[in-house]
């Protein structure tokens, strides 16, 4: 799946993705992308309101690895550290596919 033209969404079996919620100190990371989506808005989650789409009346990002479109990845990419972080899913629909500025968005790094 695209993010934009330039970027896709990367897919593993396991992915690590991050989780923000809003007004936290950091972002959360989670080894594995299904249990984060799961534990975010797919019924794992006590705190979370179908209704508003909130977790505990605040907004939430789920923050995925994306690469350039059409690169295959190496061994050598899945050791480091992904480059590209894009928004896969939020409570607030206009982020989505935006990237994601981890110096802007964490209480901590203010």
């Amino acid at each position: 799946m695209n993010v934009n033209e330039e970027f896709e969404y990367i897919f593993r079996n396991i992915i690590g993705v991050y989780r923000y919620i809003e007004n936290d100190e950091t972002e959360q990371y989670w080894v594995d992308s299904q249990n984060c989506m799961y534990y975010t808005n797919e019924g794992g989650n006590e705190d979370y309101d179908e209704e508003t789409d909130l977790i505990d009346g605040k907004n939430w990002w789920i923050i995925w690895p994306a690469k350039p479109v059409g690169y295959e990845l190496t061994k050598e990419d899945c050791k480091g550290k992904w480059p590209y972080w894009y928004v896969f899913e939020s409570s607030k629909i206009e982020d989505q596919g935006k990237e994601w500025d981890f110096n802007k968005h964490c209480v901590k790094c203010m």
